[in-house]
C-alpha cells in the first residue's frame, strides 16, 4: 500500500475510537461487549497489520543478504550520502583549494618503509588496478595522491594528520568518495576484493569495554538497515569487507586516546585510516604505542603562493587595488597577519566566502594585528553574510542578530555537551528529565482522569487519573536510561533478532512486572477504600487482581511495541523533518494500538469497579495518550517548547535550522545538523557563554557523543 492509504487507515482508526468514547453513556451492556470485542480484534491485529506494513515496504529482498551483495548495497549507500555532503560542503566546485602533504617528521609511528609494501609488515596486497606503494611514494604529495597511498599501502594503516582547520575532515571525506567509486567501476569479481570504507567518529565508543570490530559491527547495523542486523554486519567485518576511516581520534577523552590506539593497533584487521591532530596524536603516542606500520602523512599549511595564487584566480582580473594589496601582502610577507591566518584551509574557504568588497579587503590588512584577531574577524562575518538582504530575493526570516543568539546558544549547549552534532532527538539532553517526567504525567494522568470521569463520575475519574499518574510516575523514573537514548521510532521491517534477544525480553518483561506493580498496589488502594467508591466488599480483590493484570499487559504492550518497532538511523540519508514525520506517525500507531489493548483492559476494571464504560474510556484516552508521549517527537517538543520561553531559540527549531542550512551555516549529514566548521561552533558558543544568564532554567546532561569531529573546509 501507498503511504497515504495507511494515513487514512490510522485516522480511521482513530475517528472510530473517539467515536466510540462519545457514544458510551448510551451504550447497552451488550453494546460495551460488543465494543470490548472490537477493541480487542484491534489490539491483536495490530501488530500483524504492522507486519504487513512492513512486509510491503521491504519487498522482495530476503533477510541477512549473502557478503558479496550486502557490500555492494553498503557502498551504494555510503556513497550516495558522501557524495551528497561533499557537494554541500563545496568540495567539488567551485575548485578546491590546493592541499599538500608529507611525511610526518614527529614521534608518532616507525619508518617509512615499515608502512610501503617493501617492508617487512605486508598485510595487504595492492587494490585492482592501484600499483603497490614505494617509500618514496610516501615523501609529499597532494590530495589527489591520497588514494593511491590508501590502496597501495602494504601495512593497510593510514594516519592523515595536521593542525586545526588543515582540511583534515575534508581530505579524508574525498578519499573515501575516491575509494568507493573506484571499488564501483570495478567487475563484479575483482570488486569482491575490495572493501567498502565507512567513515565515522569515535561517538559512542569506550575502547576500554568495547573491542574495535564489535563497536565497527554494531554501529554498522544500526546506521545501515540494509544489512538486515548485527550478524550480518558482523560477517563483513570479521571477513574483511569493510574498511575503516575514523575521523576525529582527538574528539576522545585525552585519558582514551592511549586507550584507543592500542586497541586499534592491536585489535584491526583491516584497512584503516584515522584522522586526528598533529598536537594530540603525539601526546597518545608518548603515553602508550603508535600504530605499527601505519604511514603517517600530515596536512601542510598553505605558503604566502598558494594563497596569493588562489585569490587571483578566484577574482575578476584586474584586482581592485585592495585586493591587490593583499595579495602582495601573503606573497611577499608570510609572517604577516593575515598570511599566518590564511594559511589554513578553513580560514581561507571563509575569506572567499565572506569578504565580497575591496574595502572589506582593505580592512583585514589594516584593522588586525594577530592571526587570532584575523581569524576572530573572519568567523564573526560569516552570519552577517549569510542573513544579509540580497536584491531580487525575499527578504531572510530571520535576522542576523536573532541567528547569532539562537545558533549561538545551541553551540553554547551543544559545546558544554562534547558535541559537534545536533539532532532533534538529542534535544531532549539539554533539560532536565523531570521536565518530560511531570509533563507526561500531568498529561496522561489527567486525559484519562477527565475521560473516564465524564462518563463514570467524579469519584472514578480521580481514581483512574490517579492510578495512571501513579503508574507513570514510577515508570518515568525507571524508564529514564532507556528513553534517553533511544532513537525516533520508524515503521519498518521487523528485526525479531533484537525483538527476542535476551536484553529487550528482559525489558519487555520488567515494563510489565513494573506495570503490574505500581497499577496492583493502586488497585490495591481502591480495593481498601472499596466501601468509599462504591464497589462493595465482595468486589474488592477482583478489583486488586484486575488492576494488576491491567498494569501487567498494558506495560507488556508498551514495551512490546517499542522492542518491534524499528528506529531511525543516524546515518539515514533523510531529513530530519522526514524523521521527524515518522516518529509522530509511530507514535499515533503505537497510540492506537496501545488505546485498542488498554480500552480492552479498562473495560474489565470497569465493570468490576461499576463503570464499564468508564473503564474503557479511560483505557482508550490513557494509553493513545501513553503511546504518543513515550515518543522522541513529544520530549523534542517539550525541549523547544522551554527553550522558546526563555527566548533562546524559536519555536518552529526544526525551520530554522533549515533556514540555516539553505544559508550554508549549517551542514547535515542525513538528520544530523553541524556547524559548517568547528571553529564556527566555538566562536559562537564563545560568544553566547559569556552572556548566558546563570538563572536560564536550561539544565546540561553533561554526556554528549563528539560526533562529525570535523573542523575544517578545503573547498575552494
Amino acid at each position: 500500500m501507498r503511504r497515504g492509504v495507511w494515513s487514512v487507515l490510522a485516522m480511521l482508526v482513530a475517528a472510530g475510537l473517539g467515536a466510540s468514547v462519545a457514544w458510551l453513556p448510551n451504550a447497552t451492556d451488550r453494546q460495551l461487549t460488543l465494543l470490548q470485542s472490537v477493541l480487542a480484534v484491534l489490539a491483536a491485529g495490530g501488530p500483524i497489520l504492522g507486519w504487513l506494513w512492513r512486509r510491503n515496504h521491504r519487498g522482495a529482498r530476503r533477510p541477512g543478504p549473502e557478503a558479496q551483495r550486502a557490500a555492494d548495497e553498503l557502498a551504494a549507500a555510503v556513497l550516495a550520502q558522501w557524495s551528497r555532503a561533499a557537494t554541500e560542503r563545496g568540495l567539488w566546485a567551485p575548485v578546491p583549494i590546493r592541499v599538500h602533504w608529507r611525511w610526518s617528521d614527529r614521534p608518532v609511528t616507525g619508518p617509512v618503509d615499515a608502512a610501503a609494501t617493501e617492508g617487512d609488515l605486508v598485510r595487504f596486497p595492492p587494490l585492482p588496478a592501484v600499483p603497490p606503494v614505494r617509500a618514496a611514494d610516501l615523501a609529499h604529495g597532494d590530495l589527489h595522491d591520497l588514494f593511491r597511498v590508501y590502496a597501495g599501502l602494504g601495512s593497510g594503516r593510514l594516519l592523515l594528520l595536521g593542525r586545526p582547520g588543515a582540511g583534515k575532515s575534508a581530505a579524508v571525506v574525498l578519499l573515501l568518495i575516491d575509494a568507493l567509486e573506484h571499488r564501483q567501476s570495478l567487475p563484479e569479481q575483482e570488486r569482491a576484493r575490495v572493501p567498502v570504507p565507512v567513515l565515522l567518529t569515535v561517538s559512542g565508543w569506550d575502547p576500554r569495554r568495547q573491542p574495535v570490530a564489535d563497536w565497527l559491527a554494531a554501529r554498522l547495523a544500526a546506521d545501515h538497515d540494509v544489512l538486515g542486523g548485527l550478524e550480518p554486519a558482523r560477517r563483513l567485518v570479521t571477513g574483511g569487507h569493510v574498511a575503516l576511516f575514523l575521523d576525529g581520534l582527538d574528539e576522545l577523552p585525552p585519558d582514551l586516546r592511549p586507550v584507543a590506539l592500542r586497541a586499534l593497533d592491536v585489535q584491526t584487521t583491516f584497512r584503516l585510516v584515522v584522522t586526528t591532530r598533529s598536537r594530540e596524536l603525539v601526546e597518545a603516542v608518548a603515553a602508550a604505542r603508535h600504530l605499527s606500520g601505519a604511514a603517517a602523512l600530515e596536512l601542510e599549511p598553505l605558503t604566502g603562493a598558494d594563497i596569493a595564487a588562489y585569490v587571483t584566480r578566484s577574482r575578476t582580473q584586474p584586482l581592485p587595488p585592495g585586493w591587490q594589496r593583499l595579495v602582495d601582502e601573503v606573497r611577499d610577507r608570510p609572517e604577516s597577519p593575515v598570511a599566518q591566518a590564511l594559511r589554513s584551509p578553513l580560514m581561507l574557504s571563509l575569506f572567499r566566502d565572506t569578504v565580497t568588497t575591496d574595502d572589506d579587503a582593505a580592512e583585514l590588512l589594516d584593522s588586525y594585528h594577530s592571526r587570532e584577531a584575523v581569524e576572530d574577524a573572519l568567523l564573526d562575518r560569516v552570519l552577517p553574510a549569510a542573513y544579509a538582504v540580497q536584491p531580487g530575493v525575499p527578504e531572510p526570516r530571520y535576522t542576523a542578530a536573532q541567528a547569532a543568539r539562537w545558533l549561538g546558544h545551541l553551540a553554547h549547549l551543544m559545546n558544554r555537551a562534547g558535541s559537534r552534532d545536533l539532532v532533534w532527538w538529542h534535544l531532549a539532553s539539554f533539560t532536565s528529565w523531570d521536565l518530560y517526567a511531570v509533563t507526561t504525567v500531568l498529561v496522561t494522568g489527567l486525559g484519562a482522569g477527565l475521560s473516564a470521569g465524564l462518563l463514570a463520575g467524579p469519584a472514578f475519574g480521580v481514581l483512574a487519573g490517579l492510578a495512571f499518574g501513579l503508574v507513570l510516575t514510577f515508570t518515568a523514573k525507571l524508564s529514564r536510561d532507556v528513553l534517553i537514548g533511544r532513537r525516533p521510532l520508524r515503521l519498518r521491517r521487523i528485526r525479531w533478532s533484537r525483538v527476542v534477544s535476551r536484553q529487550r525480553m528482559e525489558s519487555v518483561l520488567g515494563a510489565g512486572l513494573t506495570g503490574a506493580l505500581f497499577l496492583g498496589f493502586s488497585g490495591l488502594l481502591v480495593a481498601a477504600c472499596a466501601d468509599v467508591t462504591g464497589i462493595g466488599s465482595g468486589r474488592a480483590f477482583p478489583v486488586f487482581l484486575a488492576f494488576t493484570a491491567t498494569g501487567f499487559l498494558g506495560c507488556l504492550s508498551l514495551g512490546l511495541y517499542l522492542a518491534m518497532a524499528g528506529s531511525a538511523d543516524e546515518d539515514d540519508p533523510v531529513s530530519s523533518r522526514l524523521s521527524w514525520r515518522r516518529d509522530l506517525w509511530s507514535a499515533v500507531g503505537g497510540g492506537l494500538w496501545l488505546g485498542s489493548v488498554l480500552g480492552v483492559l479498562g473495560g474489565l476494571v470497569g465493570r468490576l469497579a461499576g463503570s464499564a464504560e468508564g473503564g474503557i474510556a479511560c483505557g482508550i484516552v490513557g494509553g493513545f495518550l501513553l503511546g504518543v508521549t513515550s515518543s522522541q517527537t513529544w520530549r523534542a517538543l517539550l525541549v523547544m517548547v522551554e527553550l522558546r520561553r526563555t527566548g533562546v531559540a524559536p519555536l518552529r527549531l526544526l525551520r530554522f535550522l533549515d533556514d540555516a542550512h539553505r544559508r550554508s551555516v549549517l551542514r547535515t549529514v542525513g538528520p544530523v545538523y553541524q556547524f559548517r566548521h568547528a571553529r564556527l561552533q566555538d566562536r559562537l558558543a564563545t560568544t553566547a557563554g559569556a552572556t548566558v544568564d546563570r538563572s536560564d532554567p536550561v539544565a546540561i546532561r553533561q554526556a554528549g557523543r563528539p560526533d562529525m569531529a570535523g573542523d575544517d573546509d578545503i573547498s575552494g
